[in-house]
């Protein structure tokens, strides 16, 4: 007020409103409605923020490469997250890069095969460690599913809960509500990445052999289970209800043992 007021002063004020403190919040809005002439919203531009991070790892061409391909999806997953913060961006590609070139050093393996699944598993994960300080005990029963969305929904029809929404529905809405059916089978937890991102420990034989069971050629039970699950709209409803039928049947029989296949299913 002295500066505008009675010095005649133009006066800017550079201010983060959210982290007033309560107390002091209702002052500071009478003070600025009476004094503030006008108020400007400063927001990321991320697609120049997300190029920028991007480069700081341009001298190593391979995976320089993987992030310019997967520069779409990491930046709408930013953008779902909510958390706004650059830091906990920035951190999640520089971890991404020990995970990326472990996969890297497989025989027959190009991460560039598995990039959605890399992308989705890793830096969901991160944002919610670094950015909003998620419990990673919360985050722990994501990552023992191979499917994660179609875990969480066959966990909820099982267990039949309460309409309340767990941490993990919350996690699998904000980052995954909007992905087709088709999609699905690239949102896959992975408990090694978890744990590097938690405690910078990389347990690389088991991200190797998480890498591996990606990319191995379904047998033919899993085939038609993927079919039934993720392909029933190109079946003819004869089609699908031989497929439907012997899924089933491996259930009733016990062929089926696998619980995260079995509560996959239910989200038939």
């Amino acid at each position: 007020n002295t500066f505008v007021e009675h010095e005649g002063a133009k006066t800017i004020i550079l201010c983060n409103e959210d982290k007033i403190e309560d107390e002091e919040r209702k002052t500071y809005d009478e003070m600025k409605e009476k004094l503030v002439g006008a108020t400007l919203a400063l927001d990321i531009d991320i697609d120049t923020v997300l190029l920028s991070l991007i480069d700081e790892h341009r001298s190593q061409t391979r995976f320089h490469n993987f992030l310019g391909q997967a520069a779409s999806t990491i930046c709408e997953l930013f953008q779902r997250s909510d958390i706004h913060n650059i830091r906990a961006l920035r951190r999640a590609i520089s971890e991404l890069r020990s995970i990326f070139e472990t996969i890297d050093g497989i025989d027959n393996i190009n991460p560039a095969d598995i990039e959605k699944q890399i992308i989705y598993t890793a830096v969901p994960t991160a944002l919610e460690l670094y950015g909003r300080a998620a419990d990673p005990i919360e985050l722990e029963g994501i990552h023992v599913t191979k499917s994660v969305i179609l875990g969480q929904i066959g966990r909820s029809v099982f267990q039949r809960r309460e309409k309340k929404a767990t941490y993990a529905d919350q996690f699998v809405e904000r980052y995954f509500g909007h992905v087709s059916l088709l999609e699905y089978k690239n949102v896959v937890g992975c408990p090694p990445i978890l744990r590097f991102l938690q405690t910078g420990f990389l347990d690389r034989p088991r991200l190797v052999e998480w890498a591996t069971e990606l990319v191995r050629p379904p047998n033919e039970q899993e085939e038609l289970i993927r079919q039934v699950i993720f392909d029933w709209m190109n079946m003819s409803d004869e089609e699908f209800g031989q497929k439907t039928s012997q899924v089933l049947q491996d259930v009733e029989t016990g062929a089926i043992a696998d619980i995260e296949t079995y509560l996959s299913l239910i989200h038939i």
